[in-house]
């Protein structure tokens, strides 16, 4: 049954020989990279394969002392071939141009940065004085370029695409790229998204304003819902979104870029809807699920640990008087 109208619907949607192989490449093929039905489903497998990385990583560094030795080692196992890749020194396949296979291509690509969020996690769980600790304690005058640079570094990198994505695009998408990376994102890309992810770790952790942004009710709200927003909006893009710039570029003879913008007024709201509906009927209790059975199929479940008693006081909420405390205590 076709269910579209404009040529431009759909197009990328692989054909299938029949229903068993869409079952198996919907159950199996998911994880292991598989992405004919959307390409979005790439990070179901990157999250899997790092989920296991992240566990023996955690696992094993916690047994040595000095282990941000450890992480370097594990970078520098990661990142050297990438970059003798980029020198042409050596061909193992780092680019997507050289690399057919969608898992290995994706995990080089996205353990990394797996790697600095245990490094950065297992540093802020250190007994005494944590590393960051020294960015917290400085004076409003240090705090303010410094955290104006990490903010200019993490949008302008961060907000980075592909060199053959932006292509497609205008051509000032592409010069502000180029300008802000002095000619090498497409080139050393990688190292530019690797810079993002640090600047926004570092911000996070260690800015008040940074955190009440991140605090607030929008961006709790996109935090909730990011991850199904990414993976269903997809269907709306590629199917109803396509199917109305056509009708309103062909039929009606309306701008494309004004068609465009009427339609991301049009299915935002909708596709913001579908991902809130998303998370709480199937990835909530998805994950609830999961964590209940982790917890009875243990030979010894996790103890709980205890609520800090202060003297005279009721016992504290785990955690409250850092996540509980308003966006002025953190500016005072």
């Amino acid at each position: 049954m076709d269910v579209t109208t404009q040529e431009q619907t759909l197009v990328e949607i692989k054909q299938k020989s029949g229903f068993l192989e869409f079952l198996l490449d919907s159950l199996i093929g998911t994880w292991y990279g598989n992405n004919d039905y959307a390409y979005v489903t790439w990070t179901l497998t990157v999250e899997l394969w790092a989920t296991y990385f992240v566990y023996i990583v955690a696992q094993t560094v916690v047994w040595y002392r000095h282990r941000y030795i450890l992480y370097i080692i594990i970078l520098l196992f990661i990142y050297i071939p990438r970059i003798s890749d980029d020198l042409k020194l050596t061909e193992y396949q780092f680019r997507a141009d050289q690399n057919t296979s969608r898992l290995d291509l994706n995990l080089r690509s996205f353990l990394p940065y797996f790697t600095y969020g245990v490094a950065i996690a297992d540093s802020e769980n250190l007994k005494g004085d944590l590393p960051l600790n020294a960015l917290r304690k400085l004076d409003w005058w240090w705090k303010i370029p410094i955290n104006l640079v990490l903010f200019f570094i993490f949008l302008s990198y961060g907000s980075m695409t592909i060199p053959e994505t932006c292509k497609k695009r205008d051509e000032f998408d592409c010069a502000y790229m180029t300008m802000v990376t002095g000619g090498a994102f497409a080139d050393a890309f990688w190292f530019f998204e690797a810079l993002a992810a640090l600047a926004g770790f570092i911000l996070a952790l260690t800015s008040s304003a940074f955190q009440c942004v991140l605090d607030s009710a929008p961006f709790w709200f996109l935090g909730k819902v990011s991850y199904t927003l990414y993976l269903g909006h997809l269907l709306i893009v590629k199917w109803p979104a396509m199917e109305m710039v056509g009708y309103f570029h062909t039929t009606l003879g309306i701008d494309y870029d004004l068609a465009v913008l009427y339609n991301f007024l049009i299915w935002t709201p909708v596709a913001l809807l579908l991902a809130w509906g998303l998370e709480v009927l199937i990835d909530t209790p998805s994950k609830n699920f999961a964590h209940a059975v982790d917890v009875i199929s243990r030979i010894e479940p996790p103890k709980k640990k205890k609520k800090p008693v202060a003297e005279g006081e009721e016992a504290k909420k785990e955690g409250e008087d850092e996540d509980d405390r308003s966006c002025s205590d953190f500016l005072s």
